[in-house]
């Protein structure tokens, strides 16, 4: 048996051999193209329009965003019309401003008769008022908006006696006043609903003052069956005026001539 150890050699061999051909039949190493996204984009999220334009009038239903400020020395023109139902409009930011001053009578976003309008996340200044609306509306959200320095009303929501109404909270407004607008005796209100059903809550309004005789006020419901929860209210001549059915509670009313008008207090305001 003395070839044996040469025969076991050549085994040995054969079986690298066959173990080699084995690994390097694997394939190509490369890899086939890029991997595919493992999320969606906004876009797919929520398709998204961009408004850039002073002046857009929308007149398709969906999702808006401010995709830059927009700026208008026009004194009746509005910023943005809204003329249709269920619509998005994210300021993402940024702006509406008017220019034209205490003579203008162009209001920053206006709508008639509009469902399901949710109005968020910026800065609307200048302006006669800053948001109006009016007629049979249901739906309406606008939150997270600061109102700055409006002439007339900051947020005004005139709505169809019995609209569903809607919601306005965590917003900023203040400054509001100094229209030379219309007669010489005006009421200023920062933020005004009538005739639906809101929900005014988390908002802080500043610096409202009437027009020669009118007076001033930081919160002002009628014609309507509103909540008003937990809101600060302060430098004006009148702090929340309320409708006799609303109720109220958590707010905070300072630096005013008269802090509360009507309403029914369940508990915790100042």
């Amino acid at each position: 048996m003395k070839h044996a150890p040469l025969f076991r050699t050549i085994v040995v061999l054969q079986l690298l051999c066959l173990d080699s051909a084995t690994v390097f039949a694997q394939g190509s190493l490369t890899p086939p193209g890029a991997p595919a996204p493992l999320f969606k984009t906004l876009t797919q999220i929520e398709p998204r329009t961009p408004i850039g334009t002073y002046g857009t009038n929308i007149t398709v239903a969906g999702s808006y965003y401010l995709s830059g400020n927009l700026t208008s020395s026009l004194t009746n023109s509005d910023g943005i019309t809204i003329s249709t139902d269920n619509v998005t409009v994210d300021f993402n930011g940024f702006a509406i401003i008017n220019t034209g001053g205490v003579a203008t009578q162009s209001d920053g976003i206006s709508f008639t008769a509009r469902n399901n309008v949710t109005i968020k996340n910026g800065t609307i200044t200048g302006f006669y008022r800053g948001i109006f609306a009016n007629g049979d509306s249901g739906g309406v959200v606008v939150e997270n908006m600061r109102l700055a320095t409006n002439y007339f009303r900051g947020i005004s929501l005139l709505l169809q006696m019995g609209a569903a109404g809607g919601i306005v909270r965590n917003n900023y407004a203040y400054g509001t006043g100094g229209t030379i607008v219309g007669l010489a005796d005006q009421e200023i209100r920062s933020i005004e609903v009538s005739g639906a059903k809101f929900t005014i809550e988390n908002n802080v309004v500043q610096h409202t003052y009437g027009k020669g005789l009118g007076g001033g006020y930081g919160i002002f419901s009628t014609l309507g069956t509103n909540m008003v929860i937990n809101n600060k209210v302060s430098h004006a001549n009148f702090g929340i005026r309320l409708n006799g059915p609303d109720k109220f509670r958590d707010n905070i009313v300072s630096n005013t001539a008269t802090n509360y008008i009507a309403g029914t207090d369940i508990g915790n305001n100042n």
